[in-house]
């Protein structure tokens, strides 16, 4: 059985260095359409499981009885937004983070024993603020490492929001370019690196709820 795998029909696409491991690396991202039925505005949103812990993570389902959910009141709904997803969300406001009509498709995907990779191409999903949209995903050095690359074009200078959701202990050193996430158990350490015009970036410990979003 393939340890990657491109869903076309779906545009879902995982990787995962292999299989009957429970320290296996497995990523998996989402790509696809926005607006859908029972869907959430989660283009470009990942998991990640290592050392038999799953590091970044989806909050999932909500409930179907709360008010007006499948209606106007739908992308109110902390849970159905970009921002409680694991992907971007560019010059917030009070729309859901992303186009509701967004089609978004994964090309190229590559999978060998050695590395394997997708990118996708999530420009629909953030034409109101941006020219190109493209996130990379890989798992790298004998798929030892994953390896999340996002190359964004804006229209005009931008704000920028790159969520990464973890029921760990996470602390970031913003000086030293690097992060640890850990429980009990396992650890992993994360490094990142903008390339950008405009400075400083920063973080913080909470998901946060963006515009007059106030419900959970």
């Amino acid at each position: 059985m393939p340890v990657d795998r491109h869903f076309k029909k779906v545009e879902v696409a995982s990787l995962r260095s292999k299989w009957l491991d429970k320290n296996a690396l497995f990523v998996a991202m989402k790509s696809g359409q926005d607006g859908l039925n029972h869907g959430h505005l989660d283009l470009g949103s990942f998991v990640f499981d290592a050392n038999g812990e799953r590091w970044a993570t989806d909050l999932a389902g909500d409930d179907y009885n709360l008010p007006s959910y499948f209606s106007n009141l739908r992308w109110t709904y902390y849970r159905l937004r970009a921002e409680v997803h694991n992907t971007l969300v560019i010059n917030p406001d009070t729309s859901g983070g992303q186009s509701i009509t967004a089609s978004t498709f994964i090309t190229p995907f590559v999978s060998s024993n050695n590395a394997s990779g997708m990118i996708a191409d999530l420009t629909s999903a953030y034409a109101i603020s941006s020219k190109s949209v493209k996130r990379g995903i890989a798992l790298i050095n004998n798929k030892s490492q994953l390896l999340i690359q996002d190359e964004i074009i804006n229209k005009a200078p931008s704000t920028v929001y790159w969520f990464f959701h973890t029921s760990d202990t996470l602390k970031i050193r913003l000086k030293h370019y690097n992060g640890t996430c850990h429980t009990n158990f396992n650890r992993f350490c994360a490094s990142y690196r903008f390339h950008s015009d405009t400075w400083p970036a920063r973080q913080s410990n909470m998901a946060k709820r963006i515009g007059d979003c106030d419900r959970i």
